[in-house]
């Protein structure tokens, strides 16, 4: 079942050259995604009754042509496929006329909010999402867990404020690239304009945990690896790419 939605790109949506920000686009691809749970009754309304909560374990963005201010889109997505525990939800964002502006695809857990344990979803859950065929990177490879680059070239310290910090008590998903683009150089941050950007999750992080935020560049692809404050524990790998 393909879920369908328009959106309004508006101004809490953009950066500075008015175009839809990656932390927009992740904002509106886990909208439609809620939305897709909302209505086959597995949404963060329905938690009450199914003690199970999403848990987003990997993201792959592709940027054809960004979208600006103002622009009206138009947002699909679908399961792709289960397997095992995992759930693979692909998007694709469009303008009115059915030009492609962004691909997406994302890896997701359902969780049990009791134990905090991942649940094994059953096969009644799996076929209320009516699994589609269609996958946007249907020549590439699945996504599989980033690797940390072998050498950095800065590190920075963070501390996870409070706004950072959603429904299930940790530092949302879509905060993660927040973190990155501040440890990115000035002149990056304000001058390059990326196409495709990762996001590899791996340790949840929480209220007031301090990070260290190691950066790398290798060619045009910038590398941003979130660990705990002693270094030992990784929480997550970004990658940006021009």
């Amino acid at each position: 079942m393909i879920c369908e939605k328009n959106f309004f790109v508006g101004l809490r949506d953009i950066n500075s050259k008015k175009k839809l920000s990656d932390e927009g686009i992740l904002g509106i691809l886990e909208d439609i995604g809620s939305i897709h749970g909302n209505t086959v009754g597995y949404g963060i309304a329905d938690t009450e009754k199914t003690h199970l909560s999403w848990v987003v374990l990997h993201w792959k963005v592709d940027i054809v042509n960004r979208p600006v201010y103002a622009q009206t889109i138009k947002v699909k997505t679908w399961l792709r496929k289960v397997d095992r525990i995992y759930f693979f939800r692909d998007y694709q964002i469009e303008d009115l006329e059915g030009n492609v502006l962004i691909r997406a695809a994302s890896q997701w857990a359902l969780i049990s909010v009791d134990t905090g344990r991942i649940f094994r979803p059953t096969p009644d859950i799996i076929e209320l999402f009516k699994v589609e065929d269609i996958n946007v990177f249907a020549n590439e490879p699945e996504m599989n867990k980033l690797k940390e680059p072998e050498k950095y070239d800065d590190i920075k310290d963070f501390v996870v404020p409070r706004e950072y910090i959603d429904v299930n008590k940790h530092m949302n998903n879509i905060y993660y690239i927040d973190v990155a683009y501040e440890v990115l150089p000035e002149d990056v941050y304000f001058n390059t304009e990326f196409k495709y950007f990762e996001i590899n999750y791996r340790k949840q992080i929480t209220l007031g945990e301090k990070l260290k935020c190691y950066y790398s560049l290798e060619g045009t692809t910038h590398t941003v690896t979130l660990k705990s404050e002693d270094g030992e524990q990784l929480h997550s790998v970004i990658i940006l790419k021009e």
